[in-house]
């Protein structure tokens, strides 16, 4: 298994969580931009399970989760190219975005 973070705050969580985890030798945490580690990997997976940012044009506060759940690092155009590229042909991709009414 392979995470991916670039949030300092996230990776010290990402961190804390998989060291308690059962499956802690299971799960890599690959500390980068996914577009950097899209580009880098040679990787194909069989499941993507994102999380993504996801305010777009929304009102910023000086909140330190801001980048976190804003998509200015990663527009929805970005996120779809890099599943694209990293999901095997018989892949599956689970995105979470919250409801909207």
């Amino acid at each position: 298994m392979t995470s991916v973070e670039s949030d300092p705050d996230s990776i010290k969580d990402a961190s804390k969580n998989i060291s308690s985890s059962p499956f802690s030798k299971q799960i890599t945490l690959v500390e980068k931009r996914i577009q950097d580690f899209a580009l880098e990997s040679q990787d194909k997976f069989d499941l993507i399970v994102c999380n993504p940012p996801f305010f777009e044009n929304h009102l910023k506060s000086d909140n330190k989760n801001t980048k976190a759940i804003h998509n200015d690092d990663l527009p929805y155009e970005d996120l779809v190219s890099i599943i694209n590229k990293l999901l095997n042909e018989e892949g599956e991709a689970f995105i979470m975005y919250p409801h909207t009414k």
